[in-house]
């Protein structure tokens, strides 16, 4: 680890997003500890029908947080608010009943064992114990003995998981089938009845959109939109290595500001940088033309009013948001919402008359290519009226532009044959279709069984998730979790207002 500190630059960063990942942990505790403190509620839920103490609770917080740290090293700041700590604590402190349950065991030397193969513990391809103090002191926040307790939890997790996926296996013929869905190909012929094309021959009646609108009230709902102060610390076009560095160093300072409780208004007066507003917008309608990156959208749509979150990464720099302004959700009423009933009962009409149509000129193809036997099926579209588009090769789900999602369409696609070569009338997300096999490209025998043995593992792996985190869901529902720190946060949020 010292030969990897020493290289230019990457000592600097290191240490940086050490600082951060300090100064989140002393955030997480922050919080932790002043529920307590300002609540009368003496515990931070009920599992199985036992109460979960808060210091429970935050021992099961600190090792997932951990585990995040591990598995997403320096990026774990900047992903830290979408990772649902929380929850991942509950289940921990779930699979940790279900262990003393089963009465899992992990023995010392096995824990020892697991923690001197840790790659960051190690110099010179060793373990290195004073390289590992140091780790767990600064980087994990918590003691040796702690730390290893988290190990030996996990390990008893591990067992639980391999006793409950023993039974799954994956045969040859599944491989198969999954190499086939993921590489074999078809091309089609296909003709399309838009429902748009049909909308101009519909007609409404003033009290029909009325009566719409009145069955139909939630459909119209308008979402909830917020207001979002933000500090942006862009790096310029064409940054240099010096001038990030001068960036992040910033982010990293603001970030001790915040921890030291200084607002908005404050961290922006003492960095002489200019507090903006994004104006309001919504998750179904965002403001594309802030700039902003996905996961900054993401982040500001999950703020409570006056929260202050950040400083986030991105590729583009740091931002640090603030919420200011929340209008809630509401139903508007039947002017507001008029045209947008008409234009749904024109849609549901329109969306009638296509696959009307396309049935009838089912018939007529498949009526003509009787009478004409050596007759192509563009040659019977051409003669029932209707243009005939034809389909890249595709695989099973790829998105096809023309279509948009349409799983119907992939599922016909690929049952056609040269003795079925036209499908019945198909649904589509913008109407309907009927569709013609142009080609059929099948897997490479000879690469399958190249490749056969990686793709059985990676379907083996994802076979057991999918079965554990079935057995998950449903320790979840058996514990009847009762989660105390959600309403305890609330209430503080109350108090302070």
């Amino acid at each position: 680890m010292l030969k990897i500190l020493r290289k230019k630059g990457i000592a600097k960063k290191l240490l940086w997003v050490l600082a951060i990942i300090i100064t989140l942990s002393f955030m997480l505790w922050g919080v932790s500890s002043s529920l307590q403190q300002t609540s009368s509620v003496k515990s931070a839920g009920r599992i199985f029908n036992r109460k979960v103490s808060f210091e429970d609770f935050q021992r099961a917080l600190l090792h997932v947080r951990n585990q995040a740290i591990m598995r997403y090293g320096e990026n774990f700041y900047q992903i830290s608010q979408f990772l649902d700590l929380d929850s991942q604590a509950w289940d921990r402190l779930i699979l940790l009943h279900e262990a003393k349950e089963r009465k899992v065991k992990i023995p010392d030397a096995q824990v020892v064992a697991a923690v001197s193969e840790f790659p960051f513990f190690q110099r010179d391809g060793a373990f290195d114990k004073a390289l590992y103090d140091q780790i767990v002191q600064y980087v994990f926040r918590c003691r040796p003995r702690d730390f290893e307790e988290g190990v030996r939890e996990s390990l008893m997790f591990k067992k639980i998981f391999d006793d409950e996926t023993a039974f799954i296996n994956v045969s040859e013929d599944d491989v198969l089938k999954e190499y086939q869905k993921q590489n074999e190909k078809v091309q089609v012929e296909y003709v399309l009845f838009s429902t748009s094309d049909y909308e101009k021959e519909v007609s409404s009646l003033e009290e029909e959109v009325q009566k719409y609108y009145e069955s139909h009230k939630n459909d119209f709902k308008i979402p909830s939109t917020i207001n979002v102060s933000y500090l942006a610390l862009e790096y310029p076009k064409e940054a240099t290595d010096e001038q990030k560095d001068s960036i992040k160093k910033k982010a990293a300072d603001i970030a001790g500001d915040i921890a030291g409780e200084l607002s908005l208004e404050d961290i922006a007066k003492k960095y002489e940088l200019e507090i903006k507003t994004s104006g309001f917008f919504s998750k179904e309608q965002p403001k594309m033309d802030l700039g902003w990156p996905l996961e900054i959208f993401q982040r500001a749509l999950s703020l409570k009013i006056d929260e202050l979150a950040g400083p986030m990464e991105t590729n583009k720099g740091y931002y640090l948001l603030k919420l200011q302004d929340q209008k809630e959700s509401y139903v508007p009423d039947f002017e507001q919402a008029k045209e947008k009933a008409r234009k749904a009962i024109v849609t549901q009409k329109a969306k009638i008359i296509a696959q009307e149509k396309a049935k009838q000129a089912l018939a007529q193809i498949q009526e003509f290519l009787v009478q004409n036997p050596n007759a192509k099926f563009a040659q019977a579209v051409k003669k029932v009226g209707q243009n005939i588009q034809q389909s890249p090769l595709f695989t099973h789900g790829q998105y096809l532009p023309q279509i948009g999602p349409a799983p119907q369409f992939h599922q016909a696609a690929f049952m056609l044959s040269d003795e079925e070569k036209i499908s019945d009338v198909i649904e589509t997300s913008g109407g309907y279709a009927i569709l013609s096999l142009v080609s059929f490209e099948p897997i490479d025998e000879a690469k399958f069984e190249e490749e056969k043995e990686v793709l059985s593992e990676k379907l083996l792996v994802q076979k057991k998730e999918e079965a554990f985190n079935a057995f998950l869901t449903r320790l979840r529902i058996k514990a009847q979790l009762q989660n105390n720190l959600k309403a305890l946060e609330k209430s503080t949020e109350n108090s302070q207002n």
